[in-house]
């Protein structure tokens, strides 16, 4: 009797551990997949709502001497106050998973930052500059790395 009944846990412990371990294996596939479709904000970026003026453009940058980055260019004016442009952009940014980034080139800039889960991970970087204007308003530049980290 004791044979049979530590042979029927024993089949109950395997079947659970299975089934753990297939439920960690699955959770594990869903994060990393999850983690490199890209939000669309590393294509486009999200323009603000009471943008005036917008004007988007491609650019491309030589690093290194010999590295070719693309970058998008958006830029408008808002009768909104920096304070207002910056807080828009910080939280549909963190909604889509980018960091905030302590480095940036200068007081009027933030930077963000987004990494996929592929090894090596590629980083997008989002900054965006804000200027206030003599009449209240906000010159703002978006400046969006399209082409991955190195």
């Amino acid at each position: 009797m004791l044979g049979k009944e530590w042979g029927r846990n024993l089949r109950g412990m395997v079947g659970a551990l299975l089934i753990v371990g297939c439920s960690l294996i699955a959770m594990a596939v869903v994060i990393i997949l999850g983690r490199n479709n890209l939000p669309a904000s590393t294509q486009t970026p999200p323009i603000y709502p009471r943008a005036q003026q917008v004007t988007i453009r491609d650019t491309h940058q030589l690093l290194r001497g010999t590295i070719e980055q693309t970058y998008k260019i958006t830029s408008f004016q808002t009768g909104d106050s920096i304070a207002t442009v910056r807080a828009f952009y910080v939280d549909a940014l963190n909604g889509e998973g980018w960091r905030p980034s302590e480095q940036a080139p200068d007081s009027n800039t933030q930077r963000f930052l987004w990494f996929t889960s592929s090894n090596p991970p590629t980083m997008y970087t989002f900054e965006i500059t804000t200027k206030a204007r003599a009449d209240g308003g906000t010159d703002v530049e978006i400046k969006l790395n399209l082409a991955p980290g190195l």
